[in-house]
């Protein structure tokens, strides 16, 4: 390769890293979801009293603390609490939004938050954090298997791949046999 060919690659390749690159830093990244919600009915004298419990699961997945959280009802819930026990502020947009405010989720970090409702039904507008809105994921409960079920499952599908990478590599070698020889 000339020089100037050399310096043209050099510079490319530079920026194609640089550009790469900003997608390898690490990030904070925000899922939640609500694990349950249930309403009582309790039947008293002088008059019924429908409870309703909700909770919310916020989950910093990334590998930065996630800054500036905010979770936001339509309306103040009647009762709510933060688990584990955090600092918190609250505050109240032009709209009359109810926001909760927590300064950060460390990385692989969560927080719960426990609502009970006896009056104001809990409504999430939203959850978002400095650097976008979370990611709502659905759930549900799962089977947790014994530690030998994982590990043989694990095993298998490690052969398993291991054979479908054999089977294209002949694959290529026989189709392609002047390439690759």
């Amino acid at each position: 390769m000339n020089t100037l060919t050399g310096y043209i690659a050099t510079i490319v390749v530079s920026l194609l890293i640089g550009y790469l690159s900003q997608f390898l830093k690490p990030r904070s990244k925000l899922l939640c979801w609500s694990p349950h919600n249930f309403y009582f009915d309790l039947r008293l004298q002088p008059r019924n009293v429908v409870l309703q419990t909700n909770s919310i699961t916020i989950q910093n997945v990334g590998r930065v603390a996630a800054e500036n959280v905010e979770i936001i009802h339509q309306q103040k819930p009647d009762f709510f609490e933060l688990f584990p026990a955090r600092d918190f502020e609250e505050a109240s947009t032009a709209n009359g939004e109810h926001v909760i405010k927590i300064k950060n989720i460390g990385p692989k970090e969560w927080v719960l938050v426990q609502l009970l409702s006896y009056v104001t039904a809990p409504v999430i507008k939203n959850v978002r954090w400095k650097d976008g809105q979370a990611k709502w994921v659905a759930i549900q409960p799962q089977r947790v298997w014994p530690r030998w079920v994982n590990v043989s499952v694990t095993a298998l599908l490690i052969i398993g791949a291991g054979t479908v990478a054999y089977v294209l590599v002949r694959a290529l070698m026989y189709l392609f046999p002047v390439m690759l020889h």
